[in-house]
């Protein structure tokens, strides 16, 4: 079974002018080789920490890694920090929602993997004996990648002399086998649209009033980034003014043009 390279799913920028500020320390990145990443303590920089590359991946999806980009070059030196729009959509997904939009991603990432490797050509046969393989592939991508705040316990208590090492990362729940034909849409909606386009509608189910679709998140997000994700940010009353302004002038658009009109968020309606 062809395997992942562990340093190509670093989920966070490594660069030596950011802050990285982990169990109460502010660290600076120094070097990565063999599947590691080692960073120095900025008020002391004979004070260093390594961790796995996988490690360092759960630690942040659990929250524990807060960096600052570009946090040690002088403020008015710093480039505009640019904030992935999908990062804000998939904020407002429930936690089923997620989870079923990372296994199919892990599905993709092992079905992509293993037609790369020259396991199977792209026909329903050849891809249904591979599933076993497929599935393997794409538990230890969504091992190596999904935040795990159990073991992330565990490294923590260790690394404060408090516990031994773990021996191994906790494994992930192997995703059922599912019909060549569903992972073939699912491989060519990701080549089109990214990880979002996995995203099921399963939670428009039931009360609509509540679910925000794609483009309404895409909106909010785009107009966020604009205004106020950067080094010279407005105030937060201005920006809501500016969410506002957006959401109206997309609705006269699509009302313009026959669409249905955007739903603006209930906080900032008027």
């Amino acid at each position: 079974m062809a395997k992942f390279d562990r340093n190509q799913f670093l989920m966070f920028s490594l660069d030596m002018h950011h802050i990285y500020k982990m169990n109460g320390t502010e660290y600076r990145f120094a070097y990565q080789t063999n599947g590691t990443v080692t960073f120095s303590a900025i008020e002391d920089a004979h004070k260093k920490v390594t961790y796995e590359v996988g490690t360092l991946n759960r630690m942040n999806g659990a929250g524990q890694v807060d960096m600052v980009p570009y946090g040690l070059m002088p403020e008015h030196l710093r480039p505009v920090v640019v904030h992935d729009i999908d990062d804000v959509v998939f904020s407002g997904l429930s936690r089923a929602q997620r989870k079923r939009m990372e296994v199919r991603h892990g599905m993709v990432q092992g079905y992509l993997t293993q037609h790369k490797a020259g396991a199977f050509k792209v026909n329903d046969a050849e891809i249904a004996a591979a599933m076993g393989d497929i599935c393997k592939e794409a538990t230890a991508y969504l091992a190596m990648t999904l935040p795990d705040p159990e073991y992330d316990l565990k490294v923590k208590a260790w690394q404060a002399g408090e516990g031994p090492k773990p021996r191994s990362k906790s494994t992930v729940e192997v995703p059922d086998a599912v019909s060549p034909r569903s992972l073939r849409k699912w491989s060519a909606a990701f080549k089109k649209g990214g990880k979002k386009a996995l995203l099921d509608n399963v939670d428009k189910q039931g009360n609509h009033n509540s679910y925000f679709s794609v483009d309404e998140m895409k909106l909010m997000a785009e107009t966020i980034n604009r205004e106020y994700l950067n080094l010279q940010r407005k105030t937060v009353k201005t920006v809501v003014a500016d969410v506002k302004a957006a959401f109206r002038k997309e609705n006269l658009r699509r009302a313009e043009e026959g669409e249905a009109p955007l739903k603006t968020p209930v906080s900032i309606a008027e």
